[in-house]
């Protein structure tokens, strides 16, 4: 192998070791913010709302909303989420 490859291999290890080190930490964190989500699948955490689904992506940093991508940890998003109007009661 050439040495580029060998460099973009590491580079590529590297890249999912801190994706799956967000992913352990973000999960862990969504347990404890009080935000009523459910793990859809691996990696993907779903927040049934009446403005429609939000969408949390823990191991690349972001969720969505209607089409909207917004970028943050588990922090962030719970933040996020408390904001919206549709967390208040009517």
């Amino acid at each position: 192998m050439g040495d580029m490859r060998e460099e973009f291999d590491a580079l590529k290890a590297h890249k999912a070791e801190c994706k799956a080190k967000r992913l352990a930490m973000n999960t862990t964190l969504m347990a404890t913010l009080g935000v009523p989500a459910v793990e859809q699948s691996k990696g993907v955490w779903r927040v049934d709302t009446p403005a429609g689904a939000v969408m949390y992506y823990p191991a690349t940093n972001c969720w969505q909303h209607k089409g909207k991508v917004c970028r943050g940890d588990a922090q962030a998003f719970a933040a996020w989420y408390k904001k919206q109007s549709f967390t208040r009661p009517a």
